[in-house]
């Protein structure tokens, strides 16, 4: 764990002196469970906010609009049950563990599917670090998004969230109300400038973005070994992929 820390640290501190000690062979399992538990951390954040009347409220009428948009009409009573069953216990110990199943798993996908685009990319540059090193590199890096999180996920625990929540309608609506933004998208109204450039300005801005891929650029040059203008290339297109993916997933939502 020392030598975790200690790798960290360098790579942080000093990456064209840390970055070259991640190596093919680095152990990763505790950088991992580090992420993991970071990860885990902002997540459970949430639980109070996740277990309140005002999100279940939220959820409920996110539902009905739902089945409106595409033609179903619900009664007074089944509004009712569909209320009662919502802030049951039950379904308040699924939502919670299916919030935190739900991000862990969807997390290390994320990071898997990632390492593979960069694989990707390298291999079109005629360069040849192996995934497994991708992904190590990733999962050092990863710590800078799951800190991103607890911030944001600490922001809006101790914001008025229910206020927030109670304007809720739509599912875009909902996961704006429970992600704080550290970016420049503070500054504007989702609902006013449009989910698609609200969530590009959000991206382009965010901080913990451009702190994540200037050190990105640094491991691939100095841990994966590529040359300035190569790094530097791959590090640019991956970012702007993670705002285009971002954008497009508000037009699917």
């Amino acid at each position: 764990m020392k030598k975790t820390f200690q790798l960290w640290s360098n790579m942080f501190a000093s990456p064209s002196k840390g970055f070259p000690e991640l190596t093919p062979a680095t152990p990763i399992l505790m950088p991992i469970i580090v992420v993991l538990i970071l990860v885990l951390a902002g997540l459970f954040m949430l639980m109070p906010i996740l277990g309140s009347d005002a999100y279940l409220d939220a959820l409920g009428r996110v539902q009905v609009n739902t089945l409106v948009e595409r033609g179903t009409e619900m009664s007074t009573e089944q509004l009712e049950m569909m209320e009662q069953q919502l802030k049951s216990d039950q379904m308040r110990t699924i939502n919670l563990a299916t919030t935190i199943g739900g991000g862990l798993i969807g997390y290390i996908i994320m990071l898997l599917v990632y390492a593979l685009i960069l694989l990707i990319l390298t291999r079109i540059f005629k360069e040849k670090p192996g995934f497994k090193h991708l992904f190590k590199l990733l999962i050092f890096l990863a710590v800078i998004s799951a800190v991103q999180g607890i911030v944001k996920n600490g922001i809006t625990l101790l914001s008025n969230y229910e206020r927030i929540l109670s304007k809720v309608q739509y599912t875009a609506d909902l996961q704006w109300a429970i992600t704080s933004p550290v970016s420049l998208a503070a500054l504007f109204n989702p609902a006013k400038t449009g989910p698609t450039l609200y969530t590009v300005i959000d991206a382009v801005t965010d901080i913990f973005n451009w702190i994540y891929f200037i050190y990105l650029y640094f491991g691939l040059k100095f841990s994966a070994g590529l040359a300035r203008k190569k790094a530097l290339t791959i590090t640019i297109i991956a970012g702007a992929l993670s705002v285009i993916v971002s954008a497009v997933m508000t037009l699917v939502l």
